[in-house]
Protein backbone atom coordinates (compact mmCIF):
# COMPACT_ATOMS: atom_id res chain seq x y z
CA UNK A 1 0.00 0.00 0.00
CA UNK A 2 1.33 3.41 -0.86
CA UNK A 3 2.29 5.72 2.02
CA UNK A 4 -0.18 8.40 0.85
CA UNK A 5 -3.10 5.92 1.00
CA UNK A 6 -2.19 4.71 4.51
CA UNK A 7 -2.16 8.33 5.75
CA UNK A 8 -5.52 8.96 4.08
CA UNK A 9 -7.06 5.86 5.68
CA UNK A 10 -5.81 6.76 9.17
CA UNK A 11 -7.04 10.35 8.87
CA UNK A 12 -10.51 9.20 7.79
CA UNK A 13 -10.74 6.77 10.72
CA UNK A 14 -9.79 9.48 13.21
CA UNK A 15 -12.27 12.00 11.80
CA UNK A 16 -15.24 9.63 11.78
CA UNK A 17 -14.56 8.25 15.25
CA UNK A 18 -14.63 11.70 16.90
CA UNK A 19 -17.96 13.25 18.07
CA UNK A 20 -19.93 12.86 21.34
CA UNK A 21 -23.07 11.39 19.77
CA UNK A 22 -21.41 8.18 18.45
CA UNK A 23 -21.06 5.01 20.48
CA UNK A 24 -18.05 2.77 20.00
CA UNK A 25 -19.79 0.05 17.98
CA UNK A 26 -21.36 2.54 15.56
CA UNK A 27 -18.07 4.37 15.14
CA UNK A 28 -16.16 1.22 14.17
CA UNK A 29 -18.83 0.20 11.65
CA UNK A 30 -19.00 3.62 9.99
CA UNK A 31 -15.22 3.83 9.67
CA UNK A 32 -14.89 0.50 7.91
CA UNK A 33 -17.55 1.36 5.33
CA UNK A 34 -16.38 4.89 4.58
CA UNK A 35 -12.69 4.14 4.19
CA UNK A 36 -13.22 0.99 2.16
CA UNK A 37 -15.14 3.06 -0.39
CA UNK A 38 -12.39 5.70 -0.55
CA UNK A 39 -9.50 3.28 -1.03
CA UNK A 40 -10.98 0.43 -3.08
CA UNK A 41 -9.47 1.55 -6.38
CA UNK A 42 -5.85 1.41 -5.22
CA UNK A 43 -5.40 -1.99 -3.49
CA UNK A 44 -7.30 -5.33 -3.21
CA UNK A 45 -10.44 -5.03 -1.06
CA UNK A 46 -9.44 -7.82 1.38
CA UNK A 47 -6.22 -5.96 2.21
CA UNK A 48 -8.11 -2.71 2.81
CA UNK A 49 -10.69 -4.40 5.07
CA UNK A 50 -8.01 -6.05 7.21
CA UNK A 51 -5.95 -2.90 7.61
CA UNK A 52 -8.87 -0.60 8.35
CA UNK A 53 -10.59 -2.99 10.77
CA UNK A 54 -7.40 -3.27 12.79
CA UNK A 55 -6.97 0.51 12.84
CA UNK A 56 -10.63 1.10 13.77
CA UNK A 57 -10.62 -1.37 16.66
CA UNK A 58 -7.46 0.15 18.10
CA UNK A 59 -8.87 3.68 17.91
CA UNK A 60 -12.29 2.63 19.31
CA UNK A 61 -10.67 0.95 22.30
CA UNK A 62 -8.72 4.08 23.18
CA UNK A 63 -11.86 6.22 22.97
CA UNK A 64 -13.79 3.86 25.31
CA UNK A 65 -10.96 3.90 27.81
CA UNK A 66 -10.79 7.70 27.72
CA UNK A 67 -14.56 7.98 28.23
CA UNK A 68 -14.36 6.07 31.51
CA UNK A 69 -12.60 8.98 33.20
CA UNK A 70 -13.08 12.21 31.21
CA UNK A 71 -11.47 15.42 32.39
CA UNK A 72 -14.45 17.46 33.62
CA UNK A 73 -12.45 20.68 33.41
CA UNK A 74 -12.82 20.44 29.63
CA UNK A 75 -16.57 19.70 29.77
CA UNK A 76 -19.60 21.98 30.07
CA UNK A 77 -21.84 21.48 33.09
CA UNK A 78 -25.49 21.45 31.99
CA UNK A 79 -27.45 21.10 35.21
CA UNK A 80 -27.86 19.18 38.45
CA UNK A 81 -30.07 16.15 37.99
CA UNK A 82 -31.61 13.34 40.00
CA UNK A 83 -32.52 9.76 39.18
CA UNK A 84 -36.19 9.00 38.59
CA UNK A 85 -36.86 5.31 37.99
CA UNK A 86 -39.36 2.53 38.69
CA UNK A 87 -36.52 0.02 39.08
CA UNK A 88 -34.71 -0.80 42.29
CA UNK A 89 -31.69 1.01 40.88
CA UNK A 90 -30.00 2.39 37.78
CA UNK A 91 -26.24 2.51 37.28
CA UNK A 92 -23.37 4.86 36.55
CA UNK A 93 -21.40 3.15 33.78
CA UNK A 94 -17.78 3.44 32.71
CA UNK A 95 -18.83 4.10 29.11
CA UNK A 96 -22.09 4.98 27.30
CA UNK A 97 -22.92 1.29 27.00
CA UNK A 98 -24.92 -0.96 29.38
CA UNK A 99 -22.37 -3.76 28.87
CA UNK A 100 -19.56 -1.57 30.27
CA UNK A 101 -18.38 -1.53 33.88
CA UNK A 102 -20.96 -0.52 36.51
CA UNK A 103 -19.20 2.15 38.58
CA UNK A 104 -21.98 2.80 41.09
CA UNK A 105 -25.60 1.93 41.88
CA UNK A 106 -28.02 4.86 41.55
CA UNK A 107 -31.24 4.62 43.54
CA UNK A 108 -34.28 6.87 43.14
CA UNK A 109 -33.42 10.46 44.08
CA UNK A 110 -29.63 10.15 43.70
CA UNK A 111 -28.16 13.55 42.82
CA UNK A 112 -25.75 13.90 39.90
CA UNK A 113 -23.96 16.73 38.13
CA UNK A 114 -24.78 16.46 34.42
CA UNK A 115 -22.18 17.48 31.84
CA UNK A 116 -21.87 18.07 28.08
CA UNK A 117 -23.88 16.54 25.29
CA UNK A 118 -26.09 13.49 24.96
CA UNK A 119 -24.17 10.38 23.83
CA UNK A 120 -26.95 8.65 21.86
CA UNK A 121 -29.24 8.65 24.90
CA UNK A 122 -26.53 8.99 27.57
CA UNK A 123 -25.27 11.80 29.79
CA UNK A 124 -21.78 12.26 31.14
CA UNK A 125 -22.29 12.59 34.91
CA UNK A 126 -20.41 13.13 38.15
CA UNK A 127 -21.44 11.41 41.39
CA UNK A 128 -20.32 12.87 44.69
CA UNK A 129 -17.29 14.63 43.26
CA UNK A 130 -15.57 11.25 43.22
CA UNK A 131 -16.96 9.14 40.37
CA UNK A 132 -17.38 10.18 36.75
CA UNK A 133 -19.20 8.04 34.21
CA UNK A 134 -22.27 7.75 32.03
CA UNK A 135 -25.95 7.45 32.89
CA UNK A 136 -28.97 6.85 30.67
CA UNK A 137 -30.57 10.19 29.85
CA UNK A 138 -34.16 8.93 30.13
CA UNK A 139 -33.86 8.37 33.90
CA UNK A 140 -32.46 11.83 34.68
CA UNK A 141 -34.66 14.80 35.63
CA UNK A 142 -33.45 18.32 36.17
CA UNK A 143 -33.27 19.23 39.85
CA UNK A 144 -35.11 20.66 41.71
CA UNK A 145 -38.36 19.61 40.10
CA UNK A 146 -41.02 18.65 42.59
CA UNK A 147 -39.91 16.72 45.66
CA UNK A 148 -37.21 14.54 44.04
CA UNK A 149 -36.74 11.91 46.70
CA UNK A 150 -37.95 8.56 47.90
CA UNK A 151 -38.10 7.60 51.58
CA UNK A 152 -36.20 9.86 54.00
CA UNK A 153 -33.43 8.59 56.26
CA UNK A 154 -35.36 9.91 59.25
CA UNK A 155 -37.52 12.73 60.51
CA UNK A 156 -35.26 15.37 61.99
CA UNK A 157 -35.18 18.87 63.38
CA UNK A 158 -32.77 21.79 63.64
CA UNK A 159 -31.16 21.27 67.05
CA UNK A 160 -30.26 24.91 67.52
CA UNK A 161 -31.79 28.10 68.89
CA UNK A 162 -30.41 29.95 65.87
CA UNK A 163 -31.38 29.59 62.22
CA UNK A 164 -29.14 27.52 59.97
CA UNK A 165 -28.41 27.86 56.26
CA UNK A 166 -29.81 25.73 53.44
CA UNK A 167 -26.94 25.60 50.92
CA UNK A 168 -27.06 24.94 47.18
CA UNK A 169 -23.99 22.66 47.47
CA UNK A 170 -22.46 20.63 50.32
CA UNK A 171 -20.02 23.49 50.84
CA UNK A 172 -20.27 26.49 53.18
CA UNK A 173 -18.89 28.75 50.45
CA UNK A 174 -21.79 27.88 48.11
CA UNK A 175 -24.95 29.98 47.68
CA UNK A 176 -27.41 30.13 50.58
CA UNK A 177 -30.89 29.25 49.29
CA UNK A 178 -32.65 30.33 52.48
CA UNK A 179 -32.45 29.97 56.25
CA UNK A 180 -34.19 27.37 58.41
CA UNK A 181 -35.36 28.54 61.82
CA UNK A 182 -34.07 26.78 64.92
CA UNK A 183 -36.10 23.75 66.09
CA UNK A 184 -37.86 23.44 62.73
CA UNK A 185 -38.80 19.85 61.87
CA UNK A 186 -37.54 18.67 58.48
CA UNK A 187 -37.28 15.40 56.58
CA UNK A 188 -33.68 14.27 56.19
CA UNK A 189 -32.34 12.57 53.05
CA UNK A 190 -29.00 10.99 52.30
CA UNK A 191 -26.25 13.18 50.86
CA UNK A 192 -23.38 12.03 48.70
CA UNK A 193 -20.96 14.00 50.91
CA UNK A 194 -20.09 13.02 54.48
CA UNK A 195 -21.09 15.58 57.11
CA UNK A 196 -24.04 16.88 55.09
CA UNK A 197 -27.71 15.99 54.63
CA UNK A 198 -30.19 16.85 51.89
CA UNK A 199 -33.53 18.36 52.86
CA UNK A 200 -36.38 20.33 51.33
CA UNK A 201 -38.75 23.07 52.44
CA UNK A 202 -41.90 24.10 50.61
CA UNK A 203 -41.53 27.41 48.81
CA UNK A 204 -43.52 30.26 50.31
CA UNK A 205 -45.38 31.05 47.05
CA UNK A 206 -47.80 28.07 47.32
CA UNK A 207 -46.49 26.72 43.99
CA UNK A 208 -46.05 23.20 45.33
CA UNK A 209 -42.34 23.42 44.53
CA UNK A 210 -39.59 22.93 47.09
CA UNK A 211 -36.33 24.63 48.00
CA UNK A 212 -34.00 21.65 48.00
CA UNK A 213 -30.46 21.85 49.31
CA UNK A 214 -27.87 20.82 51.86
CA UNK A 215 -27.63 21.30 55.63
CA UNK A 216 -24.70 20.54 57.90
CA UNK A 217 -25.29 17.28 59.74
CA UNK A 218 -23.90 18.64 63.02
CA UNK A 219 -26.98 20.88 63.42
CA UNK A 220 -29.52 18.10 62.80
CA UNK A 221 -30.99 15.71 65.36
CA UNK A 222 -33.33 12.79 64.84
CA UNK A 223 -36.87 12.97 66.21
CA UNK A 224 -37.34 10.22 68.83
CA UNK A 225 -39.17 7.09 67.73
CA UNK A 226 -42.86 6.72 68.48
CA UNK A 227 -45.16 3.71 68.55
CA UNK A 228 -46.96 4.29 65.26
CA UNK A 229 -49.34 1.37 65.89
CA UNK A 230 -50.45 2.51 69.32
CA UNK A 231 -54.18 2.73 69.86
CA UNK A 232 -55.81 6.07 70.61
CA UNK A 233 -55.06 7.01 74.19
CA UNK A 234 -57.81 8.20 76.52
CA UNK A 235 -58.19 11.97 76.97
CA UNK A 236 -57.28 13.59 80.25
CA UNK A 237 -59.81 15.48 82.35
CA UNK A 238 -59.39 18.53 80.12
CA UNK A 239 -60.09 16.62 76.91
CA UNK A 240 -56.49 16.50 75.65
CA UNK A 241 -54.82 13.35 74.35
CA UNK A 242 -51.21 12.33 74.96
CA UNK A 243 -49.18 12.34 71.77
CA UNK A 244 -48.58 8.83 70.34
CA UNK A 245 -47.01 9.68 67.01
CA UNK A 246 -45.21 12.67 65.46
CA UNK A 247 -47.44 15.59 64.44
CA UNK A 248 -47.15 17.58 61.24
CA UNK A 249 -43.86 19.33 60.56
CA UNK A 250 -43.19 22.52 62.47
CA UNK A 251 -45.11 21.69 65.65
CA UNK A 252 -42.90 21.11 68.69
CA UNK A 253 -42.24 22.46 72.18
CA UNK A 254 -38.70 23.11 70.99
CA UNK A 255 -40.13 25.78 68.68
CA UNK A 256 -41.55 27.61 71.75
CA UNK A 257 -38.23 27.95 73.54
CA UNK A 258 -37.59 31.54 74.60
CA UNK A 259 -39.38 34.52 76.14
CA UNK A 260 -42.89 35.68 75.23
CA UNK A 261 -44.83 38.76 76.35
CA UNK A 262 -48.40 40.03 76.26
CA UNK A 263 -48.50 43.16 74.01
CA UNK A 264 -51.50 44.46 75.97
CA UNK A 265 -49.75 43.87 79.32
CA UNK A 266 -46.00 44.09 78.62
CA UNK A 267 -45.06 43.05 82.15
CA UNK A 268 -46.74 39.68 81.66
CA UNK A 269 -44.17 37.24 80.31
CA UNK A 270 -43.71 33.52 79.75
CA UNK A 271 -40.26 31.95 79.82
CA UNK A 272 -40.27 28.54 78.09
CA UNK A 273 -37.47 25.96 78.01
CA UNK A 274 -37.57 22.69 76.11
CA UNK A 275 -34.76 20.91 77.98
CA UNK A 276 -33.66 19.17 74.77
CA UNK A 277 -37.05 17.51 74.27
CA UNK A 278 -39.17 18.25 71.20
CA UNK A 279 -42.54 17.56 72.81
CA UNK A 280 -42.30 18.60 76.47
CA UNK A 281 -40.66 21.30 78.53
CA UNK A 282 -41.17 23.72 81.40
CA UNK A 283 -42.40 27.29 81.81
CA UNK A 284 -42.49 30.22 84.19
CA UNK A 285 -45.29 32.77 83.83
CA UNK A 286 -44.72 36.17 85.44
CA UNK A 287 -47.86 38.19 86.11
CA UNK A 288 -48.12 42.01 86.10
CA UNK A 289 -47.84 42.04 89.89
CA UNK A 290 -44.66 39.93 89.61
CA UNK A 291 -46.29 36.77 90.97
CA UNK A 292 -45.11 33.67 89.15
CA UNK A 293 -46.62 30.38 88.04
CA UNK A 294 -44.34 27.43 87.29
CA UNK A 295 -45.18 24.21 85.55
CA UNK A 296 -44.78 21.95 82.56
CA UNK A 297 -45.66 22.51 78.90
CA UNK A 298 -46.65 19.67 76.56
CA UNK A 299 -47.69 19.10 72.99
CA UNK A 300 -51.09 17.35 73.01
CA UNK A 301 -54.09 17.12 70.72
CA UNK A 302 -57.87 17.19 70.76
CA UNK A 303 -60.20 15.18 68.53
CA UNK A 304 -62.71 17.01 66.32
CA UNK A 305 -66.17 15.65 65.45
CA UNK A 306 -64.81 14.28 62.16
CA UNK A 307 -61.98 12.45 64.04
CA UNK A 308 -59.32 14.87 62.77
CA UNK A 309 -56.81 16.25 65.26
CA UNK A 310 -56.16 19.76 66.48
CA UNK A 311 -52.80 20.21 68.19
CA UNK A 312 -52.32 22.32 71.32
CA UNK A 313 -49.46 23.59 73.43
CA UNK A 314 -50.84 22.79 76.89
CA UNK A 315 -49.47 24.48 80.05
CA UNK A 316 -49.99 22.70 83.37
CA UNK A 317 -49.19 24.16 86.78
CA UNK A 318 -47.02 22.15 89.13
CA UNK A 319 -49.53 19.71 90.57
CA UNK A 320 -51.30 19.05 87.26
CA UNK A 321 -53.93 21.80 86.97
CA UNK A 322 -54.32 23.20 83.45
CA UNK A 323 -53.21 26.84 83.28
CA UNK A 324 -53.73 27.54 79.56
CA UNK A 325 -53.69 26.02 76.08
CA UNK A 326 -52.43 27.68 72.91
CA UNK A 327 -53.23 26.55 69.39
CA UNK A 328 -50.34 24.80 67.58
CA UNK A 329 -50.68 25.29 63.82
CA UNK A 330 -47.12 24.65 62.66
CA UNK A 331 -46.54 28.14 61.26
CA UNK A 332 -42.81 28.81 60.75
CA UNK A 333 -41.33 30.95 62.17
CA UNK A 334 -43.51 30.76 65.28
CA UNK A 335 -44.00 34.34 66.48
CA UNK A 336 -47.52 34.43 68.04
CA UNK A 337 -49.36 32.34 70.63
CA UNK A 338 -53.16 32.55 70.84
CA UNK A 339 -55.02 30.89 73.71
CA UNK A 340 -58.23 28.88 73.46
CA UNK A 341 -61.03 29.48 70.97
CA UNK A 342 -61.09 33.24 71.62
CA UNK A 343 -57.41 33.78 70.96
CA UNK A 344 -56.94 35.60 74.28
CA UNK A 345 -54.56 36.02 75.91
CA UNK A 346 -52.16 36.65 73.05
CA UNK A 347 -48.38 36.46 73.45
CA UNK A 348 -45.64 37.42 71.00
CA UNK A 349 -42.03 36.32 70.94
CA UNK A 350 -39.60 38.77 72.49
CA UNK A 351 -36.94 39.96 70.07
Amino acid sequence: MKKENVILIFAACTLLLSGCAQNSGAAASSTTTAVSTTSASTVPSETITEAITTEAVTTTTSITEAASAPDLSTQTRLFRGYVETDKEAEYLFGAPDESSEQLSELTYGTLLEIYTCDHNGWYLAELGREKVGYVKADVIKEYPHKYPFGDPLFGGYVASDSAINLYSEPDESSDVIRQIEGWTQISIYESEVEGWYVTALAKTDDSGEYDVGYVKAEYIAEIPDYNMEATESKPNEYGFYELQDPPVSGISIAALSGTWYNPDKPNEQIMITNDGDLYSGSFTFTEENSDTINGSVRLEYGLNSDETRTYWYTFYKNGGTLWNAFGADGVIPLSDLYAGQSGEPHFVRAS
